[in-house]
This record gives C-alpha cells, sequence and structure tokens, in this order.
C-alpha cells in the first residue's frame, strides 16, 4: 500500500512538471515567433 502511494505521488509530480515545461516551452515559442 504505502508504495503504490508513494509511486502515485512521484507519478503526479512528473505529470505536473511535464505540463509546466510544455506551457513553458510553449510561452517561450509564442514571445519569440
Amino acid at each position: 500500500m504505502d508504495d503504490k502511494v508513494n509511486w502515485n505521488k512521484w507519478y503526479w509530480l512528473l505529470i505536473i512538471a511535464l505540463a509546466v515545461l510544455i506551457g513553458l516551452f510553449y510561452w517561450l515559442t509564442q514571445a519569440f515567433s
């Protein structure tokens, strides 16, 4: 149980990090295009 919860936490942190990176990349391409 604990391992599953811990894995789930890292899974969501990874999704959030990817979303932030994608958003930042999109903003940069819009700003410099």
